[in-house]
């Protein structure tokens, strides 16, 4: 009996490991193109960038085709939305290990 509640008390520590994880990577990815370090401006007026590379300033028409190279969101996958369930699971487990092992 002992054995099979170390046994559950182990599977318990891996599922609330598992759902850590999967809240972790329970956020979208954000991917920025590169503009080679700089900043562009809508108003014309440079600003500085702060590891200290100058703005640029671009015309209405290029900024319209440089508003195209907005940030990509990559959405999580669908899996990491199940992470409520084996952290849930987990502790729970580890509760009922832990009160049969006191029991005893």
């Amino acid at each position: 009996m002992k054995r099979s509640i170390v046994l559950l008390s182990m599977v318990s520590i891996v599922l609330i490991v598992l759902g850590g994880y999967l809240f972790a990577i329970d956020k979208p990815t954000v991917v920025y193109p590169e503009i080679k370090g700089q900043i562009i401006t809508e108003t014309g007026v440079p600003n500085a960038y702060w590891w200290g590379y100058p703005a640029i300033i671009v015309t209405p028409q290029e900024l319209a085709q440089l508003k195209q190279l907005a940030p990509h969101i990559v959405p999580p996958p669908w899996y990491a939305t199940l992470w409520p369930i084996p952290l849930v699971g987990g502790i729970v487990g580890l509760i009922y290990s832990v009160v049969r092992l006191l029991k005893k």
